[in-house]
């Protein structure tokens, strides 16, 4: 058959190939050394390629045990409350007030109290105006957000502010909500705030 004949002539073109290296060509001594050598590059090349292999794995293991989830965000830096988040809503909330047809979002430097300023590391009031060119507010501080460098000063500055107006506070972050708008329920705009922040911290006052 013609696949046993091909293998037949395979097999003794292979035994006259190993012939050839064992004696050499023509019945001279062959180069060991040459063989030698090249059987030394090509297993090196192997071993390179398996330590290669074997240091992919590893970091990849590596990986793995850190974990790929992305962090999360601290309770102690506000949860998953934002200003962008807060703003948004406050935004959406607040303008359908008649008493705020206009609001704008303010970084008064002062409107933070000056007890608790020094630990105040991000400010912004929102005011209610009742035209785009007015050049003063309708309703002064309908909403403020602070973040506080630490939970502690935030906690001090939430019960402070609790007493007179409702207060959102979420890790360092502080949500302090005005008494100005008689036609929206703070407590509710506040409860909302809080949702966004994914159920996080509490309500006071």
């Amino acid at each position: 058959m013609p696949t046993l004949t091909g293998s037949r002539q395979t097999g003794h073109a292979n035994r006259s190939m190993i012939s050839v290296m064992r004696r050499g060509p023509t019945g001279s001594t062959p180069d060991t050394s040459a063989v030698a050598t090249t059987w030394s590059k090509e297993l090196i090349v192997q071993i390179r390629r398996i330590l290669a292999a074997l240091g992919a794995t590893a970091v990849i293991m590596t990986i793995n045990a850190c974990g790929g989830d992305e962090p999360t965000p601290a309770a102690g830096n506000g949860g998953g409350l934002s200003y962008d988040k807060v703003a948004s809503l406050t935004n959406e909330r607040l303008m359908k007030d008649p008493d705020c047809p206009i609001g704008k979002w303010d970084d008064n430097s002062t409107g933070l109290d000056e007890a608790f300023r020094s630990d105040g590391k991000f400010f912004k009031q929102f005011d209610c105006y009742k035209t785009a060119d007015a050049s003063l507010p309708h309703r002064v501080q309908q909403a403020i957000y602070v973040e506080f460098t630490n939970a502690e000063r935030a906690k001090a500055y939430a019960q402070e502010q609790s007493i007179l107006y409702p207060t959102l506070l979420v890790g360092s972050t502080v949500v302090v909500a005005g008494s100005g708008l008689e036609a929206t329920d703070m407590k509710a705009y506040l409860s909302a705030v809080q949702a966004v922040a994914g159920g996080a911290g509490e309500i006071l006052g």
